[in-house]
C-alpha cells in the first residue's frame, strides 16, 4: 500500500481516540453479551487498556475523569464479527473489514507475507492458514508438511485435493498434536467418511458435501452425528455459493454495485468475457436447489451443536470484504438459524475455535475490547448488526465518521489501479503501460501488477504481454522479491533468456 495512504488511514485511527486516554466508557448501552441470548439493558461498560474492566448499571460503574465517554443512547454493544474463510488480497483492505465491524479474519491459502500482515494497523486480528495442500500420498509426507508450516510460523493449514486417506488422517493428527488447525476441502478423491475418520478441525464450505456425494437422509444423519462427535466445525460460505448462480442471471446488476473497495485488478475476471461461472454447465435451478440443501445442512448442524462458523470466501467474485459478513448473517437466518445462532457463528464460536480463552467473542469483564456498537437489536434482526455507530479494536474507539473516512481513503488508494485497468480495457496494453511509466511506482501495488500479468498469461493466453507487465512491475518495484520470481518464471515459459 502507498506509504502516504497507509499514513492517512493510520492517522484516522489514532485521532479517533484522544491520545493519553487510558479508558473508554460506553454509557447507556444495551449489552449483547453472546454468552447467552439475553440483553443487559441500560448498562455502562468500561474499557481499560484494551480489555473490558467493568459492566454495570449506569450509576454503579466508576468512570475515571480522563476516560473517553461514548454516549450509547440506547444502542447495542456486541462483540466484533469474524470472517472465518477469506482469501488474502492486500492489507490495504483491512480498514474496510474493520469499518464493517469485522475484528477477526481467517485467511485461507495464506502466503508467508500474510504472517507479517497480522502486525499491520489499522485492521482486524489476522489468522493465517497455509496452503493449499495437495498431492500428499504418505503419512510421513503429511507430517513433514505440518512441521514445515509450523516452523514458518503458521498455526493453521488448508487441505485442498489429491490427498490419500492415510496422509489426510496423519496431517490432521499431527496438526492436533502441535496445537494447530487442519481445515479445508474434502479432497475430491475422498469422501465424507474419510473426513469423519480424519477429524480435521473444520470443513471450509458447506458446499463440500455436494461432491462426496450424499445419497440418503440416513447419510445426512451420520454426517451430522460424526461432525458433532469428532468436534469438526463447519464454515458456511453460503453467500459465495448463492452468488455463483446470481452471476449467471444478473451479472450486470452485480457489476453495478459499489465495488470501489475491491481492487480493480482483482475484479477484472468478474466481467462477462472472463467470468468462469458463466461457463458452468450446471443448470441454474439445480444450483439453487443445491444451495437449499446446504442451508438445510447448516441448520441441522447448528441444531445438533456442531460448531458452525461464519465464513464468506471473500476474495471470490462479488464476495466483498467486510460487507459479505452481513450477507452471510442473512443467509444463516434464511437457512433457519435464529439470529442468536447466526451471530454466535460470527462471534463466540470463532473465538472458541481459535482457542482463545480470554473471553473473546463475548462482552464480559476481562474479555478483549473487540466491540461493535449498533443502532438496533441484532437479536431481533441480524441486519441491525450492519447499522454501525462505531467499532472498538486495538484499544481505540472508531466512531462512524472515522470508519467512513477510512473507507474513503481505501477507495482513493485504489483509484490509480482502477485507472490502469480502464486504460487497458479501453486503449490496450501499450497505452496502459505508457500511462504506468508516467505514474510514480509507489501509487500502484506490486501485487496488483503481478496479478494482472498472471491474468494475461493464464486466463487470456497472452504470455508476451504478461512478460511486459512483469517487467514493468520489476522496474517499478525492484525490491519486491515475488515480482522478480514471477518475471523469471514467465520468461522461462516464453523461452526468453535474461
Amino acid at each position: 500500500m502507498p506509504i502516504c495512504r497507509m499514513a492517512a488511514i493510520a492517522a484516522l485511527l489514532f485521532s479517533a481516540t484522544a491520545r493519553g486516554q487510558s479508558a473508554t466508557a460506553f454509557a447507556d448501552v444495551n449489552v449483547v453479551t453472546m454468552q447467552d441470548e439475553r440483553v443487559l439493558p441500560r448498562r455502562t461498560v468500561l474499557v481499560r487498556d484494551g480489555r473490558i474492566a467493568a459492566i454495570g448499571h449506569r450509576d454503579s460503574v466508576a468512570v475515571p475523569d480522563d476516560a473517553l465517554r461514548v454516549s450509547g443512547g440506547g444502542a447495542y454493544l456486541m462483540p466484533g464479527l469474524a470472517d472465518m474463510h477469506a482469501h488474502p488480497v492486500d492489507p490495504l483492505l483491512h480498514p474496510v473489514y474493520l469499518s464493517r465491524g469485522v475484528t477477526t479474519v481467517q485467511y485461507l491459502n495464506a502466503f508467508d507475507e500474510v504472517l507479517d500482515w497480522r502486525m499491520d494497523a489499522p485492521g482486524p486480528r489476522i489468522e493465517a492458514c497455509a496452503g493449499p495442500v495437495s498431492g500428499l500420498q504418505t503419512a510421513e509426507e503429511a507430517r513433514r508438511r505440518v512441521s514445515a508450516y509450523a516452523e514458518d510460523g503458521f498455526r493453521c493449514i488448508k487441505v485442498y485435493d489429491d490427498v490419500s486417506p492415510e496422509a489426510y488422517a496423519a496431517l490432521a493428527a499431527e496438526a492436533r498434536a502441535r496445537g494447530m488447525r487442519a481445515l479445508g476441502h474434502i479432497p475430491r478423491n475422498l469422501g465424507w467418511r474419510d473426513l469423519l475418520a480424519a477429524r480435521p478441525a473444520a470443513v471450509a464450505h458447506a458446499e463440500e458435501f455436494l461432491y462426496s456425494p450424499i445419497e440418503s437422509q440416513a447419510q445426512v444423519d451420520s454426517i451430522v452425528a460424526g461432525m458433532r462427535e469428532g468436534g469438526i466445525a463447519l464454515i458456511t460460505t453460503l453467500t459465495n455459493y448463492d452468488l455463483i448462480s446470481r452471476q449467471r442471471v444478473d451479472l450486470d446488476g452485480l457489476l453495478s454495485m459499489d465495488l470501489r473497495h475491491t481492487p480493480a485488478v482483482e475484479r477484472r475476471p468478474w466481467a462477462a468475457g472472463r467470468n468462469r461461472y458463466l461457463r458452468s454447465s450446471t443448470p441454474v435451478p439445480t444450483q439453487r436447489r443445491l444451495l437449499g440443501f446446504q442451508r438445510t445442512l447448516v441448520r441441522r448442524m447448528a441444531d445438533a451443536a456442531v460448531p458452525v462458523l461464519l465464513g464468506t470466501d471473500a476474495g471470490n467474485n462479488f464476495v466483498l470484504p467486510g460487507a459479505s459478513v452481513h450477507d452471510e448473517l442473512a443467509q444463516l437466518v434464511r437457512a433457519g438459524l435464529t439470529p442468536y445462532q447466526a451471530l454466535r457463528a460470527a462471534t463466540a464460536a470463532p473465538a472458541a475455535f481459535l482457542g482463545r480463552t480470554d473471553g473473546a467473542g463475548t462482552v464480559a469483564v476481562g474479555a478483549p475490547a473487540e466491540l461493535l456498537l449498533v443502532l438496533g437489536n441484532p437479536l431481533d434482526d441480524v441486519a441491525n448488526a450492519a447499522l454501525i455507530a462505531g467499532v472498538m479494536a486495538g484499544g481505540r474507539w472508531l466512531p462512524a465518521d472515522s470508519l467512513h473516512a477510512m473507507r474513503a481513503e481505501v477507495a482513493a488508494a485504489l483509484e490509480p489501479e482502477a485507472e490502469l485497468v480502464r486504460r487497458l480495457e479501453a486503449e490496450g496494453l501499450d497505452a496502459a503501460l505508457a500511462w504506468l511509466e508516467r505514474t510514480p511506482g509507489a501509487t500502484l501495488r506490486p501485487r496488483a501488477l503481478n496479478e494482472l500479468a498472471y491474468q494475461l498469461w493464464k486466463l487470456e493466453d497472452r504470455l508476451p504481454d504478461a512478460v511486459r507487465v512483469f517487467e514493468a512491475n520489476v522496474r517499478l518495484h525492484p525490491e519486491w522479491a515475488p515480482g522478480r520470481e514471477s518475471l523469471a518464471e514467465a520468461r522461462a515459459a516464453a523461452g526468453v533468456m535474461e
